[in-house]
């Protein structure tokens, strides 16, 4: 059974750099050509710094709205 050594409730990057640039790549990479790489991850970023900024929700809608918004 998996026992968690560490637990940080630091989802947003305050103490914990997440590394999202390499995760982001290997779900969506093949979907983004090379040349716009660059300015998706610019704009992924600016859009999740926005919308933690705001109310509270989920880390999980905070991600899912930052990839919506940068998809529009």
């Amino acid at each position: 059974q998996f026992r968690p050594k560490y637990v940080s409730f630091d989802c947003y990057g305050t103490l914990i750099e997440w590394p999202m640039t390499p995760i982001t790549r290997e779900l969506v990479g093949d979907q983004i050509p090379a040349e716009h790489w660059d300015q998706f991850v610019k704009e992924f970023r600016g859009y999740r710094y926005d919308s933690v900024l705001g109310k509270y929700y989920p880390y999980e809608q905070t991600l899912q709205d930052a990839f919506e918004g940068v998809c529009r």
